[in-house]
């Protein structure tokens, strides 16, 4: 039997980095899906890909993997989708338009949690939930966790129970197809879960492995690329996905005069920016509506080498989507921030 996937993103291969960075540390706003915001999705060729070691400041090189096709993910508040009774607890949906297909979280301050999926008719709610992580997340942080769920397929009733366990294993550099991104933490997911039920008074137990790796990047929701493996069945199953640059937002390190975050997102009161110029350069900021409409020009000047941080009042925006647009030398570089 098939398993849905908590995910949204694909994987990179493995190298020593010698520029040495900080050790990140996500808190739930930095990485959780943001209900009512969609992204788009490319798989890649898995063959190319390697998940190797991870460690302090490693470089995960993926640009050689691809773009083998592309999907949509809209996150969606559980409510709204015909599952609502069934996942009254989870408080994110995944929404897949290509094939109809859900998958539900519960997303806060403390824990990124699944709470099963929907999909095909077939409709597997957790009556224990699964921790995919917890908060605050960085370099080495560990944890386990049991899930037990019941379903109906075919006719038949089966029961659901596992053990998983997180690693945060490394951190460093990633690059993909259209980029690098620095300050990335990877995370290790291991799932052991078995499939029962009974048919004419037989038993049928199916048992499954996972190996699932997520890098993740404050600012970005919720995953740079994800990569797994599953075994069960007598089948072997490899898969994943990494966001597409429009959906990262921001791109470092890649040729530019430009490296930047923004956070908290969502925000109420204020943004923070911090970005850094390589060279002598012409830059602007703005924020932009969603209907393409400048609603706050933060700065315009000219920058020397070095590092900004700018505080940008937002409390008396209307709630919505927004682009943080940078403009520097003429070249655009955008991040979607919601105000709420």
């Amino acid at each position: 039997m098939k398993k849905l996937y908590i995910s949204l993103i694909s994987l990179f291969a493995f190298a020593v980095n010698s520029n040495v960075q900080s050790q990140p540390t996500l808190n739930g706003v930095d990485v959780n899906p943001i209900v009512g915001t969609s992204v788009v999705t490319h798989t890649y060729n898995y063959a190319a890909l390697t998940p190797g070691t991870g460690g302090a400041n490693v470089t995960w090189n993926y640009a050689s993997i691809g773009n083998t096709g592309n999907f949509a993910a809209d996150f969606v508040a559980p409510s709204s989708t015909p599952y609502a009774t069934q996942f009254s607890n989870a408080n994110t949906a995944f929404y897949y338009p290509s094939n109809s297909a859900y998958q539900f979280f519960l997303c806060n301050a403390t824990e990124y949690s699944h709470y099963g999926d929907a999909a095909g008719g077939t409709v597997v709610p957790f009556s224990n939930r699964e921790t995919v992580f917890t908060f605050p997340l960085t370099y080495n942080s560990t944890g386990t966790d049991n899930f037990l769920g019941t379903f109906t397929s075919s006719g038949y009733t089966f029961y659901r129970y596992g053990t998983s366990s997180f690693h945060a294993d490394g951190y460093g550099t990633l690059i993909l197809p259209y980029g690098t991104l620095t300050n990335v933490l990877r995370v290790k997911f291991v799932e052991n879960y078995v499939d029962s039920t009974n048919i004419a008074g037989n038993p049928f137990v199916t048992s499954y492995h996972n190996d699932q790796y997520m890098w993740l990047k404050q600012g970005v929701h919720p995953f740079l690329l994800e990569y797994y493996t599953i075994t069960g069945g007598g089948n072997t199953t490899t898969a994943g996905f990494y966001l597409d640059q429009s959906s990262v937002g921001f791109q470092e390190n890649n040729g530019e005069n430009l490296s930047y975050s923004v956070y908290p997102n969502p925000a109420s009161d204020v943004l923070h920016l911090t970005y850094e110029l390589k060279n002598n350069s012409q830059i602007e900021i703005n924020l932009v509506n969603a209907l393409g409409q400048i609603a706050q020009r933060i700065n315009r000047e000219e920058g020397n080498p070095g590092v900004y941080t700018k505080e940008i009042s937002v409390s008396d925006l209307p709630k919505g989507i927004y682009t943080l647009q940078l403009i520097i030398d003429g070249i655009t570089q955008n991040k979607r921030v919601l105000l709420n």
